[in-house]
């Protein structure tokens, strides 16, 4: 491989695990938000208060929530563009996770399997 598409590949790894970590972020956010809506809405019933006390919290959370979603939905966006310029720029993917299988290893004919020794 040429130095160019060595760099190019060092390149998406610097760029694709803060990406993944944002993702994360995003997900972990939304799911702190479902909890202080369940919080919030329970803690309303318990406290035997009107539907409309705090109803200007609700609001605010509910705009927090949209703007997650918002977030998520633009960072998706952005992830898939990512994917489209690698795949312009032929820059092979070498981490497979959970989202695409590892390709099967060469096979040499004739190699010997390693062995541990001590």
């Amino acid at each position: 491989m040429s130095k160019l598409h060595d760099e190019r590949l060092e390149v998406g790894r610097t760029i694709a695990l803060p990406l993944r970590k944002l993702e994360a972020t995003i997900d972990s956010a939304i799911e702190q938000a479902g909890h202080v809506m369940i919080a919030m809405a329970a803690g309303r019933k318990r406290a035997k208060v009107a539907a409309a006390t705090g109803q200007d919290a609700f609001a605010a959370l509910g705009n927090t929530v949209a703007a997650l979603f918002e977030g998520r939905s633009t960072i998706v966006a952005c992830h898939q563009s990512l994917e489209q310029t690698r795949a312009e720029l032929n820059v092979r993917i070498d981490n497979y996770g959970d989202a695409a299988p590892k390709p099967p290893l060469p096979f040499t004919e004739g190699a010997q399997p390693l062995r541990i020794v001590a």
